[in-house]
């Protein structure tokens, strides 16, 4: 199969998204896929480097703000089976989505971020919230008119608000078992941890309140990002906690297998690569009540929620976790291995092949009349913009 994957998040940036696609590509290497990666020149996956930007909100990750014309150009040739581009962001989308209709190729875009979460956390006036939900609301409506399929990890609020649910599709989520590796527990030591980022969107003013409910305990704190400030000089002084800030994802397993438990108060994840991660270490996860982590863990773990508006819960959820850590420890662990990559790519490949079965997108007369003409235009473009590079070199 010829794949073209458009993303900005790839491995070393810091984020579950990161991780996603540098899995996802591994694995699709292994079966023989050919694969064209349209990302951030500074990786190492990408084929083909695009224009990108810091992004604003999270400094280590970057945006492409501005088209490649090679990509489009290969769109129209018709070189590629698939095109998946891996949202938020990723600004010239919409271009992308014009020319897949005109050569007809099937263009999947996965979804990966709350969006009305993160405005409410970053924004406080009203009137922008107002005009970010009807550029959320647009955006999805958009993506219904030109996507062949959607994804997302899960169906979370955005994808049963906005999505089509005759082109929505959840795939699957895998966990590197090699890297992050079990250690059951038996002996309960009053330690917990957390790892992620540290912004407004996680929530993090609920769980350290929660964790100053807790007598004799102590709480690590590992990640970074624009709260990291604030929270050091609330807590610096209080000696059960210790903020870490930055670990290496390839570092993190002896950290998690450390720890009672993991502690999560965010209410924004479309999926949570830190829970599971702590998980495959046999650390449980005391999560609170929303409709994602509902969906993922209330079946397995119906004792470890709590409802962030209810402080007798979460006291609740460490008690019972007190009590049964052996267990919890090794349920945790089973339910972690049976999320494998190489499982969670094979779905994502049947998803594309079962595209591919479907009758071909696109406008055959338009493509008729115009499609050779752009193909030529698009040419001398590219040609031209090689030819100012080498001069300027």
């Amino acid at each position: 199969m010829n794949i073209a994957f458009c993303t900005e998040y790839l491995l070393p940036q810091i984020n579950g998204i990161a991780v996603r696609c540098d899995e996802y590509l591994k694995h699709l290497y292994k079966e023989n896929h050919t694969i064209d990666v349209y990302g951030p020149n500074s990786h190492s996956k990408t084929t083909t480097g695009i224009h990108t930007i810091t992004n604003f909100w999270n400094k280590g990750n970057r945006i492409a703000i501005l088209p490649n014309f090679k990509l489009l150009y290969n769109i129209l040739m018709k070189k590629y089976d698939i095109v998946h581009v891996v949202l938020p962001l990723f600004a010239w989308f919409p271009l992308i989505a014009l020319f897949t209709k005109m050569s007809g190729t099937k263009l999947v875009l996965s979804n990966h971020v709350n969006l009305s979460f993160y405005s409410k956390s970053y924004f406080k006036s009203k009137i922008l919230i107002s005009i970010c939900k009807i550029i959320i609301r647009n955006y999805y409506r958009f993506q219904n008119i030109v996507a062949d399929m959607i994804m997302a990890p899960s169906n979370f609020e955005e994808t049963q608000k906005f999505i089509n649910p005759e082109k929505f599709q959840i795939i699957q989520t895998g966990i590197d078992t090699s890297l992050f590796l079990p250690k059951p527990k038996s002996i309960y030591k009053k330690e917990i941890i957390y790892v992620g980022r540290i912004a407004p969107e996680k929530h993090l003013d609920k769980l350290f309140n929660l964790f100053l409910l807790l007598k004799d305990y102590k709480l690590t704190v590992i990640g970074d990002g624009p709260e990291l400030p604030r929270f050091k000089n609330l807590y610096s002084s209080n000696p059960n906690i210790h903020f870490l800030g930055f670990v290496d994802h390839d570092n993190l397993t002896p950290y998690y297998q450390k720890a009672d438990f993991h502690l999560v108060s965010s209410l924004s994840e479309t999926f949570g690569f830190t829970l599971i991660e702590s998980m495959a270490c046999g650390t449980p996860v005391i999560y609170p009540n929303c409709s994602v982590f509902r969906s993922l863990y209330l079946e397995q773990f119906p004792e470890l929620i709590y409802d962030c508006n209810d402080e007798s819960s979460f006291i609740k959820a460490v008690e019972s976790l007190n009590a049964n850590l052996s267990s919890l420890s090794h349920r945790s662990i089973a339910y972690a291995e049976r999320h494998s990559w190489e499982s969670a790519t094979r779905d994502l490949v049947g998803k594309y092949s079962d595209q591919l079965q479907k009758i071909p997108t696109g406008y055959p007369l338009f493509n008729l009349v115009f499609n050779r003409f752009l193909s030529y235009f698009m040419i001398l473009v590219y040609f031209g913009f090689c030819t100012v590079r080498y001069v300027k070199n």
